[in-house]
């Protein structure tokens, strides 16, 4: 099977670039071509490859007037949406009103939205983001003392209106605990890395933070955080998602937290129950490593796109 990926190649981290060398992984024949491409050049690339479908991640911000020419070609065409906002939601309107009709398929990483995208396209499938184990692999041991240790550490950028509980609890968490940020937009002491820098961090945290979105609060609205917490094998404090438990178990693979005392009673406990701590840790690792990965992932999603081929 031929794949042709158009995404965003401007850094390592982007998603279509995961997902090709994943697809490679699993024996496809995949290239790869950046949104911000001339949309004639793009026509033309994937008329020269002649994929079986065309995949898709993002372009909100381009023209995407290559969709209409490679539908009336009759090529597959394929989205997948990670984005906790949905088509009836800044910023995302226009992008959906440019795309109306033209994908065939429409993989959306958050469950709810699901029956919003149906407007959308032929078909809507859910299909959960995932944890890149060679990407984001760890080369520390796990609380290594040859490295700093963290109490907490959060790493993501703060994106004023979109999850506010993050923009005023890190400021206070500083006041109590040792915590590491990693992200832009906090007028906090932050930091920005990227690939094993951000799994050694995570290793070296006691515990990592995950916060949700409060735009268009629906079922299993969450980004890669948590999978990415996860499967680096370090404990996880999440605000409650609805539906979290569809994937992970409450006390068992991570810990939710509902508000600020609760959030810092829990660090508490777990920073004096390391054991407790610990194994909660090792089962999420486990949870994460025999479902999320991003091999795993692919293929999920390639049997959703063999129903529309």
């Amino acid at each position: 099977m031929k794949i042709f990926i158009l995404g965003y190649t401007y850094t390592s981290h982007q998603n279509g670039l995961l997902m090709a060398r994943a697809f490679a992984e699993e024996g496809y024949t995949v290239n790869v071509c950046s949104l911000a491409t001339p949309w004639q050049e793009i026509v033309s690339s994937v008329r020269r490859f002649n994929p079986d479908f065309v995949f898709q991640t993002g372009g909100r911000d381009v023209s995407n007037k290559h969709l209409l020419e490679l539908k009336h070609l009759g090529y597959k065409l394929v989205l997948w949406y990670p984005d906790a906002y949905g088509p009836n939601f800044q910023p995302d309107i226009e992008f959906f009103k440019q795309v109306k009709g033209k994908f065939d398929l429409i993989l959306s990483t958050v469950k709810g939205i699901v029956p919003q995208l149906e407007e959308y396209t032929d078909r809507a499938v859910w299909g959960p983001q995932y944890y890149d184990q060679m990407y984001y692999k760890p080369t520390i041991e796990r609380l290594d003392l040859k490295h700093e240790i963290y109490d907490v550490c959060f790493i993501g950028n703060n994106n004023k209106g979109v999850s506010p509980d993050r923009d005023v609890y890190i400021p206070k968490l500083y006041e109590k605990y040792k915590i590491k940020v990693v992200g832009k937009g906090f007028n906090v002491l932050s930091i920005y890395v990227e690939t094993s820098e951000i799994a050694n961090i995570y290793r070296n945290s006691k515990i990592a933070l995950n916060f949700t979105t409060v735009i268009n609060p629906t079922l299993l609205q969450m980004s890669d955080r948590i999978y990415k917490i996860l499967g680096c094998g370090t404990f996880c404090l999440t605000q409650s998602i609805q539906g979290l438990e569809q994937l992970f178990q409450d006390g068992k693979h991570l810990v939710v937290f509902n508000g600020y005392e609760d959030l810092c009673e829990k660090i508490e406990y777990y920073l004096e129950h390391e054991d407790k701590r610990e194994e909660i840790a090792l089962e999420g690792q486990k949870e994460v490593l025999k479902k999320h990965t991003i091999n795993i992932r692919v293929n999920q999603y390639l049997k959703a796109i063999k129903e529309i081929l």
